[in-house]
């Protein structure tokens, strides 16, 4: 299995926040991605609490510094769940 780095883009409107799973079904899987969609409101609450945690720099440097390249040091979703940050998410799988 190859772990997809995260994908962050963020726009005035909008964060995306994704990653792919690929070759594995070299264990009987299947490829995964997930794509996280935060709006303008929801994007600074994360801002706010990646701050209050101590992060410093650009959005997508604290998301990179607090969840990892992988996204594998937090589950992305467990955190904005456990902070009231509300997302869209979309997933695939081959």
């Amino acid at each position: 299995m190859t772990k997809g780095c995260a994908i962050i883009q963020e726009t005035s409107k909008k964060l995306t926040v994704s990653y792919e799973d690929f070759d594995v079904e070299a264990f009987g899987g299947s490829d995964y991605e997930a794509i996280y969609t935060l709006d303008a409101k929801q994007k600074e609450k994360l801002r706010r609490e990646l701050l209050a945690e101590g992060l410093g720099g650009s959005l997508k440097e604290m998301i990179l510094e607090h969840f990892g390249e992988y996204l594998d040091k937090e589950p992305f979703s467990q955190y904005c769940d456990r902070h009231g940050i509300k997302y869209d998410l979309f997933t695939w799988i081959s």
